[in-house]
């Protein structure tokens, strides 16, 4: 019983990572501004790492490759976005957590990130509780295709959609200026 009850929250916990990952995935430029909006300036650099984080994470949990590692390393990721919207919330007035990118099909209130984020910290506790110890597990060739398959895209999209200089304090001269202005007027 407590295998299919572990099989069940492991899919739904890896859909929730999978989803938030890729549509985060698709607008990594958003979700830098959305750290930003958070009032944690200085860490919008992180944003492709958490998203691959994301990705990673729900790919190892829908696909039941789930030592304690992978569940740990899950729990610690809902713990650390947890922390940081409630620093959002309560210090910067941020009440959508943005954890499904600009996909407002998921509106959020406050009051619903914190009971989901509880649901997801109990599953991944009940789960680190029956998991695998952790030595390595004995992956599926067809595993580890569908890893891949679903990683490299999302690894090129993340580096599309991200903008390294986008909130560079570092103005360019010539920004802002007209034409007749600059040196190319008098070629």
């Amino acid at each position: 019983m407590k295998n299919k009850i572990a099989v069940i929250l492991s899919c739904i916990v890896g859909i929730l990572f999978l989803f938030s990952g890729i549509v985060k995935c698709i607008d990594v430029f958003g979700f830098q501004q959305l750290i930003i909006q958070y009032g944690i300036v200085k860490l919008h650099w992180t944003a492709p790492f958490i998203v691959i984080a994301e990705i990673v994470a729900g790919e190892f949990l829908l696909l039941q490759i789930r030592n304690k590692a992978v569940v740990w390393c899950s729990f610690l990721m809902v713990v650390l976005f947890t922390v940081a919207f409630t620093y959002a919330n309560y210090i910067n007035g941020v009440v959508d957590c943005g954890c499904f990118g600009r996909f407002k099909f998921f509106s959020e209130y406050p009051t619903l990130v914190y009971v989901r984020n509880g649901f997801l910290l109990s599953a991944l506790l009940f789960l680190a509780l029956v998991a695998k110890s952790n030595e390595l597990l004995r992956i599926d060739l067809w595993k580890k295709i569908v890893f891949f398959v679903v990683l490299f895209p999302s690894v090129f999209i993340s580096g599309m959609t991200y903008r390294p200089f986008a909130f560079s304090v570092v103005e360019h001269e010539l920004r802002g200026k007209a034409l007749s202005e600059t040196t190319l007027n008098k070629l």
